[in-house]
């Protein structure tokens, strides 16, 4: 499994905040560092970004820019640029879900991407390009992450910690932000402290994923046939989720009247969101 971005705060006993609801305290305790040569951990600066369910961002409570409602066609997407080792578990316990966890200092930027008009392979660069063409809102939140405000001031003096995220954006952390902060951790290497950023588990932080997506796909397709929201409620027999099909109705094709058929456009649309996830 991949490594997911987590709030690295923790309990006197080494659990993850963000798991324990989920998890309970005992079996949301990180793998420790235990006694790692700082060299070890700062040898190397990298910059890891990765697209994320947003229903996980939210369960995880990665930012407060998922709260509310999280509609079908909203994504979410990190970039952590840090020094950083991973450390495994020797043994997977049942009694522990986490079994890697990723200990590291730098920044974290956060975003969250509403009204997605197209689909396209996510980076910094290209949101921040689909931002401009129109095709993307996108929100960002910037967390320091084991940085010490010395650190966490270096970046915040280039960027807002809380906007709108724009093609600026991108290009003031690739050519301010990231040089600066790599020269800062590697400076101060001796004092910074290394803090749990991401974590594997051996469970699913969100099991109806897959159902949702299911009805996603469903709904999508009934809208391509240009079928009515009465139809597709009327094809469903129960399967699916209904306020999903509402959502995803509302979405796409708009507040219409329950027999009313898809405009040409949102059976476009319908149709190309199909070609784009084969």
């Amino acid at each position: 499994m991949a490594f997911i971005p987590v709030n690295p705060a923790i309990t006197k006993n080494g659990s993850l905040l963000s798991l324990i609801p989920k998890f309970g305290e005992e079996r949301a305790k990180v793998v420790p560092l235990e006694e790692t040569n700082n060299d070890l951990i700062f040898v190397n600066f990298n910059v890891v970004q990765e697209s994320i369910s947003t229903s996980v961002a939210a369960t995880i409570k990665l930012s407060p820019i998922f709260g509310g409602d999280i509609k079908y066609n909203d994504k979410a997407y990190y970039l952590d640029a840090i020094a950083y080792v991973d450390k495994y578990d020797k043994v997977i316990s049942e009694d522990r879900v986490v079994y890697a966890t990723r200990w590291g200092v730098g920044i974290r930027i956060v975003l969250k991407l509403t009204n997605l008009d197209v689909n396209f392979q996510l980076s910094l660069n290209s949101i921040g390009a689909a931002v401009e063409l129109g095709k993307v809102n996108a929100r960002y939140e910037i967390q320091g992450l084991g940085l010490g405000i010395d650190g966490l001031n270096i970046v915040l003096s280039k960027l807002s910690p809380v906007d709108d995220f724009t093609y600026d954006t991108y290009l003031a952390i690739k050519k301010k932000v990231i040089p600066e902060l790599s020269k800062y951790i590697a400076k101060n290497k001796e004092t910074l402290i290394p803090q749990p950023i991401a974590v594997e588990i051996n469970e699913p932080l969100s099991v109806s994923n897959l159902y949702k997506g299911k009805t996603v796909a469903f709904t999508v397709k009934q809208i391509a046939r240009g079928k009515s929201l009465e139809e597709c409620l009327r094809s469903n027999s129960d399967l699916y989720d209904e306020d999903i099909i509402l959502d995803v109705y509302e979405e796409m094709v708009g507040k219409v009247k329950k027999t009313d058929t898809p405009s040409d456009d949102a059976v476009s649309r319908a149709r190309n969101w199909l070609r784009d996830i084969r």
